[in-house]
């Protein structure tokens, strides 16, 4: 995949992610809402000062930004997996271990 598909791709999850329309993301960034959806697409190549504008509207480091782990698995995946390790946060060691049984009998 090239990187502008990557970068493209991470965008559009983020934005959905906060349940924001291209319009909306465009006027926080300023930015023209054709445009974005080009970046979004990627079909062009944005620069570092509109993915910093993007990473300040979401709140998130460019470092997170960038994270390939995070841009290469699906927003699903990843909202599963935030919503069970939110909730072991929460359980005391006995429960995690039980979690950690199951967890490995699954193959």
């Amino acid at each position: 995949m090239a990187i502008e598909q990557i970068i493209g791709k991470r965008i559009k999850s983020l934005r959905e992610e906060y349940s924001m329309t291209q319009q909306e993301l465009s006027r926080r960034i300023n930015l023209d809402p054709g445009n974005l959806s080009k970046i979004e697409k990627g079909k062009v190549l944005t620069t570092i000062k509109t993915i910093a504008k993007i990473c300040e509207t979401f709140r998130i480091s460019i470092g997170e930004f960038f994270n390939i782990s995070l841009i290469e698995e699906s927003s699903d995946r990843n909202a599963i997996l935030t919503e069970i390790i939110s909730g072991l946060r929460e359980k005391d060691i006995e429960q995690l271990k039980l979690v950690h049984t199951i967890v490995k009998s699954i193959k």
